[in-house]
């Protein structure tokens, strides 16, 4: 069971209770878990700063972030045997307005969404958003991912024109 929890003021985080745990929260007394109506169907963003994210002591990895940038490096599409499955992945670098940069991966159908999206596209700029990210750190870097399917993604081209 895959769920995004969001507290009164509009923090959201991702939990996970696995098969194998699924007992115990049945077994938990006075425990409902039901779906609520939205506070807001606005689609509200709250974009994290890049160098927060690549500071170690900076955002909480439980806590799932929106992340906007321009796609400046895309690497090669990889198939990774992932718990006995062919999963896709994808590394990329985006890069904000201060021109800080953050490696991030993406897996699956975003992985595949990004890799035709970039490659259509030519010279032209891409700039990509997602939604409900998640921090990672891994051999002491820190990067951006999409969590499972519950992640959004837009990727837009963009062209600059100048006006005189």
């Amino acid at each position: 069971m895959e769920m995004i929890l969001a507290d009164v003021s509009g923090t959201l985080i991702h939990a996970t209770i696995k098969k194998q745990q699924m007992n115990n929260v049945y077994q938990v007394r006075r425990t409902i878990i039901t779906r609520c109506s939205s506070l807001s169907d606005d689609m509200l963003f709250d974009f994290a700063n890049f160098q927060d994210i690549l500071n170690e002591s900076g955002l909480n990895e439980n806590i799932l972030i929106d992340v906007i940038g321009q796609v400046v490096s895309l690497g090669e599409m990889n198939t990774l045997d992932v718990a006995n499955k062919a999963t896709k992945e994808l590394e990329y670098e985006l890069r904000d307005s201060s021109d800080d940069q953050l490696t991030s991966t993406l897996w699956k159908r975003f992985a595949e969404t990004m890799w035709n999206a970039c490659e259509t596209v030519g010279n032209v700029k891409v700039i990509f958003l997602i939604r409900l990210a998640k921090c990672n750190t891994f051999k002491g870097e820190r990067s951006i991912s999409n969590v499972f399917e519950m992640s959004l993604l837009e990727i837009k081209e963009f062209v600059a024109t100048y006006v005189n």
